[in-house]
């Protein structure tokens, strides 16, 4: 997510001594306050807390990727009434693909998150919501342009963050810190061999593909060009990392899709959100 090591600089000092206690969890002043002004319903003794749309989710498990996934809205670009279905790569705590689900149109989650820890935190989150569970099938791996098995440094706080393809811990970054990860081996498939019988089965259907990955989106994207995959999606939302998004916008333009740039696009800036429509 690219605003976690953001507010990580910005605040750690300065929230240090301001947090809620929320059963024995403590959770920075900042977020509690901007989910209450959202409209979310946050009970004291409860780590449990409710949506607007009455999704309950959980505040131990990535407060910052919660606290950003409602209140940026970068995911609301889409509204459609087609029945359609949701391809999330990068699940992270499950909150996007939970978002989606909720919606009558979205027939079908799909969503993919490599890192176990991270994805048993979206399976609780998933669980909480059982009206809608049995919509989102999850897979343990993550999406790239080759099959692979890696071992990865990974600190559960700031799971929104952890990249296949950066090393974090370079020392460049005093909030990647290596005393507080582990080792992680994770999973990663081929994004055409895993998302081509996804699709064929969902022909009749709106295709939405959501692609928050830390780096690899540059990868899945090209896995998706090389097999003409992608001129099988209506939507892309992409929030593209580390490198000029140029690069993706030249390869979605290629394949007949209209981009924009949330915020416009800045040059100097390598980390942001592209939407892409079809144009048919």
């Amino acid at each position: 997510m690219k605003k976690i090591k953001h507010l990580f600089n910005k605040y750690k000092q300065k929230i240090s001594d301001k947090t809620y206690n929320i059963n024995g969890y403590k959770v920075d002043k900042f977020i509690i306050d901007g989910l209450i002004n959202f409209g979310f319903k946050v009970e004291k003794d409860n780590l449990i807390v409710t949506s607007p749309s009455n999704l309950k989710l959980r505040l131990d498990f990535q407060p910052y990727v919660l606290f950003e996934s409602f209140t940026s809205k970068d995911y609301e670009f889409f509204s459609n009434d087609d029945d359609s279905i949701l391809i999330d790569i990068g699940m992270n705590a499950g909150f996007i693909s939970l978002q989606f689900a909720q919606k009558e149109n979205i027939k079908k989650v799909y969503a993919f998150e490599p890192f176990l820890p991270t994805y048993n935190g979206a399976l609780k989150n998933i669980e909480l919501n059982k009206e809608i569970a049995d919509k989102i099938e999850t897979f343990p791996y993550g999406l790239s342009n080759k099959n692979a098995k890696m071992e990865l440094l990974y600190e559960k706080g700031l799971a929104g963050n952890m990249s296949i393809v950066k090393n974090l811990y370079d020392n460049s970054n005093p909030v990647f810190d290596t005393d507080n990860a582990n080792i992680e081996t994770i999973e990663i498939k081929d994004a055409s061999e895993v998302l081509g019988p996804i699709l064929e089965r969902n022909k009749d259907k709106k295709i939405l593909l959501k692609c928050d990955t830390e780096g690899s989106e540059f990868e899945i994207i090209e896995s998706l060009d090389n097999s003409k995959l992608l001129q099988e999606v209506d939507i892309i939302l992409v929030e593209y990392h580390f490198k000029s998004p140029k690069i993706i916008e030249t390869i979605l333009t290629k394949n007949n899709f209209v981009v924009f740039y949330k915020n416009g696009y800045d040059p100097e800036t390598k980390c942001g959100m592209i939407y892409a429509v079809k144009n048919d």
